[in-house]
């Protein structure tokens, strides 16, 4: 879920997704999976970036074992 005032942030107005972080079903910030680096933008206070920053290095593992 998404409030309607953030959509823009999930998705343009052609309805191409950005990449998003949901916690808990709730849309609350976008990420880039393309940079080495964490970098995330979030645009509710509902997160943890602990946890986020936990499961972007799981990602980082799996991206590097597939390529």
């Amino acid at each position: 879920m998404l409030r309607p005032e953030l959509s823009h942030k999930a998705h343009n107005n052609s309805g191409i997704f950005q990449p998003i972080i949901a916690k808990d079903g709730v849309i609350c910030g976008n990420w880039k999976p393309f940079s080495d680096k964490f970098e995330t933008d979030f645009f509710l206070d509902e997160h943890d970036e602990v946890e986020v920053q936990k499961a972007w290095q799981e990602y980082m593992k799996f991206k590097k074992a597939v390529l």
